[in-house]
């Protein structure tokens, strides 16, 4: 008999060890995923940055001081990984930049202000 529960104990030590490792890493890593705002002077959003262990991750924003939406950006690791748009004051695109991992890679387009294409260039991890 002592050891039929010798062996369950164990085994429920077990299981819970590992539960508590697992919520141990998921609320380590949801406490180290920040947002971060600031704001003009005039009280208005300035910019809306995502941080994970201190380097940008995830969609930045960047408005104009009245509040237009002016620049997206998105970044894995710190580093430009996606398509960046910039805006104008009516919220037309002016330019569209891909990257991967920092570095150009694909389309760069430039728009004038009426839409029609500019220029646009191919990168190859540039």
């Amino acid at each position: 008999m002592n050891i039929k529960y010798f062996l369950i104990y164990i085994i429920i030590l077990f299981f819970n060890s590992n539960c508590s490792y697992n919520n141990y890493q998921k609320s380590k890593s949801s406490t180290n995923y920040n947002i971060e705002y600031e704001y003009f002077d005039n009280g208005r959003i300035k910019s809306k940055l995502s941080y994970l262990n201190s380097k940008l991750e995830g969609e930045s924003l960047f408005y104009d001081s009245t509040g237009v939406l002016r620049i997206t950006s998105n970044y894995i690791d710190g580093l430009l990984d996606g398509n960046t748009l910039k805006y104008d004051e009516q919220g037309r695109i002016l330019y569209s930049i891909s990257f991967i991992r920092g570095m150009k890679h694909g389309k760069e387009v430039f728009y004038y202000n009426n839409g029609e294409k500019k220029s646009q260039v191919f990168y190859e991890y540039d």
